[in-house]
């Protein structure tokens, strides 16, 4: 393996903040996993570029975390480098052009601040997204959405960092599919997001987001989770799940939420083994009783078992 104390150095050498061991239980959605080798922790897209760079010349293994939702972190920990996007978050109008006004998002911004930005500047068209849990970053990533809108929807282009190069990439360069994009598949990494919005009276945004949140809230469990585990085929995942009567279905700490069976909940004593047993259980049960292969949306990082 790379020798992380070089990899120190460097991060060391460029001013780039770093902690030793820092345990992903406290940086995902989840609550679980163990402690990363290294946390790196840039503050501006030059040291976010920057330490993808050291790592990829030094040949550390390195996972990029945002908002720590839709990951299961191993109680191993992770062996390599876990970078954090969270301090390279600024938000800003770029230009605008008749009624549409695009708004440049960095990849560690909260969708939450996000949102919450374009209820403060009466721009349109991102509501759905407000009360999903992560970051910008991981929302192109993922595509991510909810009530039959995705993030691709609103986003104009994306700049990505990719083997020494900026790149712009046009909305129809990210290949956005069903909880996919084209920075799942090789080197890409989201710097920023430019989202195309529009001009919108503020009490009709805060209206159409106040809806949003009221039907996440009815449909989806509270509590400690990485969201939806399973994509949805033609079956939804939850349905299939529930009608394996798995609902409440338990390995120690993590069980099956009975609001959605999609989800699985972290009753606070939860270990990623409880949560990756019970998920490989899930999966048997469901293709054994109806013949239905499920696929994870979430990312494994780290060690397990």
């Amino acid at each position: 393996m790379a020798d992380l104390a070089d990899l120190e150095r460097e991060l060391e050498k460029n001013g780039i903040n770093f902690l030793r061991g820092e345990r992903l239980s406290s940086r995902t959605t989840m609550g679980t996993g163990g402690g990363a080798d290294v946390f790196a922790l840039p503050s501006s897209v030059v040291e976010l570029i920057k330490t993808a760079e050291i790592t990829q010349n030094q040949g550390v293994k390195s996972f990029v975390l945002g908002g720590g939702s839709n990951v299961l972190a191993g109680d191993g920990g992770y062996r390599g480098c876990v970078i954090s996007t969270r301090g390279v978050n600024e938000i800003y109008i770029e230009r605008e052009s008749g009624n549409e006004v695009f708004v440049r998002a960095f990849a560690g911004a909260a969708l939450g601040t996000f949102t919450a930005y374009c209820i403060r500047a009466g721009l349109g068209g991102a509501e759905f997204l407000s009360g999903i849990p992560g970051t910008v970053g991981g929302a192109a990533v993922m595509n991510a959405g909810c009530f039959g809108r995705r993030a691709g929807d609103i986003i104009s282009s994306v700049f990505a960092w990719n083997g020494g190069r900026l790149n712009a990439y046009r909305a129809e360069e990210c290949s956005f599919g069903y909880r996919s994009s084209a920075f799942q598949r090789g080197a890409p990494l989201v710097i920023s997001v430019l989202f195309r919005l529009k001009r919108e009276p503020a009490e009709d945004i805060i209206k159409r987001t106040a809806t949003f949140r009221a039907l996440r809230e009815s449909k989806q469990p509270a509590g400690r989770s990485m969201g939806s585990v399973f994509r949805n085929g033609e079956t939804p995942a939850g349905k299939a799940i529930e009608a394996c009567g798995l609902k409440g279905a338990r390995v120690g700490g993590a069980y099956v939420s009975e609001k959605h069976a999609n989800f699985i909940i972290n009753d606070g004593s939860a270990s990623s083994a409880d949560v990756y047993d019970l998920i490989k259980t899930i999966k048997a049960v469901v293709r054994e009783r109806t013949g239905i292969t499920l696929t994870e949306e979430i990312k494994y990082a780290g060690e397990f078992g």
